[in-house]
């Protein structure tokens, strides 16, 4: 799907009288409505089980030109009457409330959900405002308890509200009275619980935070689905508000993979480790830019980028080279050539390029038959370019 899959804008004016009225939408359909922007008033049918990246670049499923948006900002995923959101390269809102980048969440018909400054609406052929509220509500009881109950206590009547708050006295009262007896979590019971949840969870450590009086879960958990249920257990166990700091390894993976597809042609990405991460990108191919080949950099920069990565290895797979630091002559785009003046690169303009030569990426070192030595400017790497089509063991 590209941007000419977005349907917007009134029909031509030849076409405003005559043709038949359009079938009405099935009921079971749901698209991506956007509400403002230039794109405004476009929509998008949402296929079951497709998963559909949002952006402002061409290679993006659905195509946004308005600023803000980030290249992959997010990615949308329909299932059933629901919509999987993922937040890529930015944060994006649910109805006000902000999901962090390479984070996700279910949402149900009719939520709204903010792509930079372009709202949109995820339903059906119509709206329907009640859907939104109970979408609503449901995001709100999972991400933000506090602002559920004062969302719920908006919708009340006055008398209810009256009868509610006297009773909410009385049970503070209670409360009051009966923390004397259960001052809140201990060490000892933390150390029980910790013991209980190790055996389903074994990369989830339990902790009390003594200032907060609140049991914290710290770790990680295979699946989004794994996440769920530790949540669901944390809330039925604690008899106070549980920190929960536990990470997804299934969600860390799909942001590893989006960041490395905007620099390599192809990557595979695999989980070793709570935090950590393998990738495997191919040594005998030209990679989206130079920088790509400087894999502790491309680590780096990914955990800076991805919330609870600890650990990214990049190796280089698939070829006879060496060093990882090698890097496929066809990268340079440039014609290795040996004449009577010696061994040189052909330029783009059909220029001589011998060693000392400074190009676009760096200094050119050292010229050999089959390769070539680079030193980019302001780094401390230096480039091996190889002729892949020699088998040569001093080319490699």
């Amino acid at each position: 799907m590209s941007a000419t899959d977005l349907q917007a804008g009134p029909p031509p004016a030849d076409q405003l009288m005559g043709p038949p009225a359009p079938e009405p939408l099935p009921s079971s359909s749901l698209y991506l409505y956007i509400d403002n922007g230039k794109h405004q008033g476009a929509r998008v049918e949402l296929e079951p089980g497709q998963v559909l990246s949002i952006g402002s670049v061409l290679e993006a499923d659905i195509y946004l030109t308005d600023a803000g948006v980030a290249p992959l900002h997010a990615s949308i995923e329909r299932i059933g009457q629901s919509t999987r959101w993922q937040a890529g390269q930015a944060p994006i809102s649910l109805f006000g409330l902000t999901l962090p980048a390479g984070k996700s969440q279910l949402l149900g018909c009719d939520g709204e959900v903010g792509i930079g400054p372009v709202k949109m609406v995820v339903a059906g052929a119509e709206r329907d405002p009640q859907q939104a509220r109970r979408a609503h509500g449901a995001l709100l009881r999972q991400r933000a308890p506090l602002r559920y109950v004062l969302f719920e206590w908006r919708r009340l009547s006055a008398g209810v509200r009256l009868g509610l708050g006297c009773a909410t006295l009385a049970m503070a009262l209670l409360g009051v009275a009966l923390t004397r007896d259960h001052p809140g979590p201990t060490v000892e019971s933390v150390q029980e619980l910790a013991t209980h949840m190790r055996r389903v969870f074994p990369h989830v450590k339990v902790g009390l935070d003594e200032q907060q009086a609140a049991v914290v879960y710290t770790g990680y958990v295979d699946q989004h689905q794994d996440l769920e249920r530790l949540r669901l257990q944390a809330w039925n166990i604690s008899t106070d508000i549980p920190l929960i700091r536990v990470f997804a390894m299934s969600e860390i993976a799909a942001a590893a993979r989006t960041h490395l597809d905007r620099i390599y042609r192809s990557a595979h990405v695999r989980v070793t480790g709570p935090g950590t991460l393998l990738a495997e990108v191919p040594a005998d191919e030209p990679a989206k830019s130079l920088d790509a080949w400087d894999f502790e950099a491309v680590a780096a920069a990914a955990r800076r980028n991805i919330p609870g990565l600890l650990k990214l290895e990049v190796v280089a797979v698939r070829t006879e080279l060496k060093q990882a630091q090698s890097v496929p002559l066809a990268q340079l785009g440039l014609n290795l050539v040996t004449g009577p003046s010696g061994t040189y690169l052909r330029g783009k303009n059909g220029e001589q390029l011998f060693a000392g030569a400074v190009i676009k990426e760096g200094t050119l070192l050292k010229i050999d038959p089959c390769k070539v030595l680079l030193h980019p400017a302001g780094t401390e790497v230096i480039y091996r370019f190889v002729n892949m089509e020699i088998n040569n063991a001093y080319c490699r």
